[in-house]
């Protein structure tokens, strides 16, 4: 049975009113990701708005499921041991998401993304993957007694 093609669009408005530094940041943030190119993941279609100091984000919503133990060494690999100092920082669970409709794994939290350096990343991925944390291969958290 044939079914109509369907797209999902998240919509995520910031006011920055007295924070003028911040909204620079995350515009060259937005600017840098939007020409970054990154192995094993990919980034969500997306576009920015500045309207005052109301930053819109409009991106691609991704429909799937969250990544486990089972990509950690591509996430490793892509994103923690990425030379460029440029990359995600926030490696919860709910960051990457496997595609249902092409199977490649997404990092949906574009605010991550930043300048940092190698220590911050591995300490960052330590304390929200490491080994100490019961995760699946599917990447809900296992609860041990």
């Amino acid at each position: 049975m044939d079914r109509p093609e369907s797209t999902f669009t998240l919509i995520k408005t910031t006011n920055y009113h007295n924070m003028d530094k911040k909204l620079d940041k995350h515009i060259q943030c937005l600017e840098h990701l939007s020409k970054a190119e990154f192995d094993y993941v990919r980034i969500p279609s997306f576009t920015f708005t500045l309207q005052d100091k109301t930053l819109t984000v409009t991106q691609e919503f991704i429909k799937g499921l969250f990544v486990g133990r089972r990509h950690e060494e591509k996430l490793y690999k892509g994103l923690v041991l990425r030379e460029s100092e440029w990359t995600f920082n926030d490696f919860n669970i709910t960051n990457f998401i496997q595609s249902q409709s092409n199977g490649c794994i997404y990092c949906i939290d574009l605010v991550s993304y930043r300048k940092t350096t190698m220590e911050e990343r591995q300490t960052n991925w330590n304390k929200l993957r490491g080994e100490h944390l019961s995760i699946s291969e599917t990447g809900h958290y296992l609860h041990i007694r």
